[in-house]
């Protein structure tokens, strides 16, 4: 459960697929995650098919109290969009993945010691964007002739089936860099 973008409580579902969270008064969002990637992953979205929802800005606010109960989902079986990150001297470990639709957010995943990853969603059509927290290598998308840094050239992967292949070489940034300052001296947050 979370209120805002805060995590609040967490459990497991039990053998037969019940869950209890205990939280303090308030208003939430209620977020399932399966850690198999078998089913796609989203929140609780009263009205929507299966009460279920990849967006995160569909999801319900659940306030309690009262206690809640029935608050029900039906997790979508997921496809899968995976590949493998490379740099000039080969895989990239920890480079962020995401899928998006459109301008939402829809699956994200970070690529093994080997370079490897694997995105879990739902039917679609999908940009996939790689992201380097090192900022050691560019940032960019997977685009018809592979890695782009063009926004405007992300190629549409679309699912099902699912699509294996979507390989990108990221090649290494250079650096820009200086110092901000104001009137009274350096400058910092900006």
């Amino acid at each position: 459960a979370n209120a805002g973008n805060t995590w609040v409580a967490g459990t497991q579902t039990a053998s037969n697929g019940t869950y209890s969270l205990t939280v303090p008064a308030g208003s939430y969002t209620v977020n399932f995650q399966d850690n198999s990637a078998t089913y796609v992953s989203g929140c609780y979205a009263s009205g929507a098919s299966g009460n279920f929802a990849v967006d995160q800005n569909a999801c319900a606010s659940v306030s309690v109290p009262p206690d809640k109960t029935g608050i029900n989902v039906t997790m979508p079986a997921g496809l899968h969009i995976s590949g493998t990150v490379s740099g000039p001297s080969g895989p990239l470990a920890g480079i962020q993945v995401n899928a998006n639709a459109g301008n939402a957010w829809v699956a994200g995943t970070q690529t093994a010691s080997d370079g490897t990853y694997s995105l879990t969603v739902p039917a679609g059509s999908y940009t996939v964007s790689f992201h380097d927290n090192s900022s050691t290598y560019v940032d960019g998308c997977y685009g018809s002739g592979g890695f782009t840094t063009n926004w405007n050239s992300c190629a549409s992967v679309s699912v099902p089936p699912d699509r294996t292949g979507i390989n990108v070489t990221m090649p290494l940034g250079i650096v820009i860099s200086g110092t901000v300052s104001g009137p009274s001296g350096p400058l910092a947050g900006i």
